[in-house]
């Protein structure tokens, strides 16, 4: 585990889990998605994921938990399509990030049916460095007291969400 977080690559995809990738003080279980370079939900309700493993052809997640989509698990989970892997991001819904890369200010444009209720951005060690909760529909956010680097915009509206790679320079 690194930070607070575990990785698996399982049929060449990435998976990573952990208590500082999830929101402050919980975890889920993240695949992500190489087409549309977001983190795509895998299951629902899993918190405090501490490791990921790969047996028979299925993954399972360990952690400090006993309830895991809705029905005991006991500290050890499965995750498969019939635990519910789901894209639980927002691609659906018209969201426009721009400028990429930015040097101060990022703009979130979203024509969406349900409100942005929380943004948090992310950097490479899993640490939020930016987070709100009092949006509208087009937001500006300053990001100007950020270093030069590669973050994640995490978008989230209701229980759906979304993440994209942003660069500041």
């Amino acid at each position: 585990m690194l930070g607070g977080r575990t990785f698996l690559t399982y049929n060449s995809k990435l998976y990573c889990g952990g208590i500082s990738f999830g929101p402050v003080g919980k975890s889920t279980v993240y695949c992500w998605n190489t087409s549309t370079s977001i983190w795509d939900t895998v299951g629902t309700k899993i918190n405090n994921v501490n490791i990921l493993c790969e047996f028979n052809n299925e993954i399972y997640c360990g952690g400090d938990f006993k309830i895991s989509q809705g029905a005991q698990a006991d500290y050890i989970a499965k995750l498969s399509a019939s635990t519910g892997i789901k894209n639980n991001s927002i691609t659906h819904l018209d969201v426009k990030i721009y400028p990429v890369p930015f040097t101060d200010r990022i703009n979130i444009d979203c024509n969406c049916q349900s409100e942005i209720k929380k943004i948090i951005v992310i950097n490479t060690l899993g640490q939020s460095v930016y987070f709100s909760t009092s949006l509208n529909q087009n937001n500006e956010i300053d990001l100007s007291f950020l270093s030069n680097g590669v973050y994640y915009l995490k978008i989230q509206s209701n229980s759906l969400q979304k993440t994209v790679k942003i660069i500041k320079e």
